[in-house]
């Protein structure tokens, strides 16, 4: 994969080195290449000193960025639905073609063939460089999931990164190349064009509920949004500068006076029964709507039920578009409230939970857009 080359200093060097997670093995290691044998009772910051005064190379580099690089977290889930009629030998033509692509930028890719359509992957290097230099590059893999449905459409599974969001935006380029009479476009779980602040919410309040054959018993986070509003205007006084600061009266032609005062345009709130809090029904009774969820629940019927823990939420909040999902874990029954720590669910049950979110979603989605559009059009 292609990562480029840095230099670190001898300052950054002197750090990673003092860092718990190089052990005396990996600084023996390092030291032995260099034909030097290092004691245990030797202090680290002597050892990490000594070394970061010599010459450091490339694989220096590399061996410490294994150890010290940021570990990618678990990644929410999207879902779309390509609208095209091409056939499923020249869908596979487009994507090698994509995979091509990627593979001359430095991504390693790879296509499985599957019952339902293709499993694609991309390994790729993400780059930071916020964080310390041994920790700006993590490895990451990109899993995107084309399958045919009953309907005979295109789906598209993928975390919900920039990678794959590329990779979305590829395909459908592509295929527009290859087939100019009918376009193909993206069909996805949003609620863009649907503006009022409680039908958003209700969105949410609907899926935690709605899921078949599972009851949300407790809403542990949820993250509200505000629309930014429009900062106030008001008439320029005579005495008062204009807008390009000398005074003159020359400026761009707009001689008002911008009232910012203070706007809170996000809020996260955390606990037990957040969603029938008093400080939420406030915040949403003030035009904010709720944008991000973490709810549990647990099969119907079932006393001794295992309690599940899932996430749901728009990535773009303002627009309440690229809506992401994710399966948090399970906590396992022992007894009547009792549990153990939360744990990964296996993968065979993640698949049906992740699928009954994205239909439920979907429904809940399409009735509200339907609803608004109908409002509109008898507006």
């Amino acid at each position: 994969m292609k990562i480029g080359l840095y230099s670190v200093n001898d300052k950054a060097m002197f750090d990673a080195l003092n860092q718990t997670k190089v052990t005396h093995e990996d600084l023996k290691s390092l030291f032995f290449k260099r034909g030097t044998i290092i004691s245990k009772e030797t202090k680290r910051k002597a050892l990490a000193l000594d070394f970061s005064k010599n010459y450091h190379g490339y694989y220096d580099f590399e061996y410490l960025s294994e150890i010290l690089g940021s570990v990618g977290r678990r990644e929410k889930l999207s879902i779309n639905i390509v609208n095209t009629p091409i056939k499923k030998d020249e869908m596979e033509a487009n994507l090698k073609s994509i995979c091509e692509d990627l593979q001359k930028g430095g991504d390693v890719t790879n296509i499985i063939f599957t019952e339902k359509g293709f499993d694609v992957s991309v390994k790729y290097v993400k780059l930071d460089y916020t964080m310390s230099e041994f920790r700006q590059s993590s490895s990451r893999e990109a899993k995107i999931q084309i399958e045919i449905n009953d309907a005979g459409e295109y789906i598209t599974r993928f975390p919900q990164n920039s990678k794959a969001r590329d990779f979305n935006d590829r395909l459908i380029e592509k295929i527009n190349e290859d087939n100019q009479e009918v376009q193909a476009s993206l069909e996805e779980i949003s609620l863009e064009t649907v503006k009022d602040h409680n039908e958003r919410s209700n969105f949410f309040k609907q899926l935690i509920i709605s899921m078949p054959n599972y009851k949300c018993i407790d809403v542990s986070d949820v993250y509200v949004t505000h629309p930014i509003l429009e900062a106030k205007k008001h008439p320029k006084k005579d005495n008062e500068p204009d807008g390009d600061g000398d005074g003159d009266g020359d400026g761009d032609g707009d001689d008002t006076v911008i009232d910012t005062g203070y706007h809170i345009s996000k809020a996260s709130l955390k606990g037990r029964g957040v969603l029938e809090s008093r400080e939420l029904k406030e915040l949403l009774s003030k035009g904010f709507y709720i944008t991000k969820i973490v709810w549990i629940s647990v099969l119907e019927q079932f006393k001794d039920s295992d309690k599940y823990e899932f996430e749901a939420q728009f990535m773009d909040p303002e627009n309440c578009k690229l809506f992401s999902y994710l399966v948090r874990g399970l906590y396992k029954y022992k007894k009547i409230n009792d549990y153990t720590y939360r744990q990964n669910v296996d993968k065979e049950k993640e698949v049906v939970l992740l699928l009954s979110i994205e239909n439920t979603a979907r429904e809940i989605s399409g009735k509200i857009v339907s609803s608004h559009i109908v409002e509109v059009i008898t507006e």
